[in-house]
């Protein structure tokens, strides 16, 4: 699963151009939250608390990334909101 969240990370910094060790936007955010916790996260943490509870918890966390995700890259706007930039 590190891996995967690994991959997602390198992929969304790469379509913002964003620095490694950085964000700029929530999708990202949530993404190296959820990497970092994962990380440094060790199996007698997970037994202490449950395995069911921490697969639970982990789909509920994937779950905000990929909301994110579309909000930030995916989700239509309105025209108004869109030709106000310019």
């Amino acid at each position: 699963m590190l891996h995967c969240l690994t991959r997602a990370n390198e992929s969304l910094l790469s379509i913002s151009g964003t620095r490694t060790g950085g964000y700029t936007n929530l999708a990202e955010r949530r993404l190296g939250q959820l990497w970092a916790e994962l990380a440094y996260t060790q199996a007698d943490d997970v037994i202490a608390g449950g395995l069911h509870e921490f697969v639970d918890n982990l789909q509920t966390k994937l779950n905000a990334v990929g909301e994110s995700i579309h909000e930030s890259f995916f989700a239509m706007r309105p025209l108004e909101a869109v030709g106000a930039g310019r």
